[in-house]
């Protein structure tokens, strides 16, 4: 298993250049390889975040009758709600487990 990338957002910020660019590199390569990163050194606070936990977590505990009123047919996922197994990656036609 490929383990997700964690990347400090302080050394595009205020690092060096060659901070900079290792940041650059390695969050294109994150996001090539596995399509995540683990993002740390943000301006988020632990309140904020925890608040956004609470709020996603609320909507997924939802009915999927009323998750489904979420879902924007035409944009494959782009926007909106995505209901399970209608994403897929690239090459592959069973669906992905998120």
């Amino acid at each position: 298993m490929i383990k997700v990338p964690n990347i400090n957002l302080k050394n595009f910020i205020s690092g060096s250049k060659k901070e900079k660019n290792k940041f650059i590199k390695d969050i294109g390569l994150a996001f090539e390889k596995i399509g995540f990163v683990s993002l740390k050194g943000h301006f988020l606070d632990k309140s904020l975040i925890n608040n956004l936990y609470t709020e996603v977590n609320s909507f997924f505990n939802l009915p999927l009758a009323i998750k489904l009123k979420y879902e924007i047919k035409g944009l494959n996922g782009q926007r909106g709600y995505t209901s399970f197994g209608k994403e897929h990656a690239k090459g592959r036609k069973v669906g992905d487990l998120k």
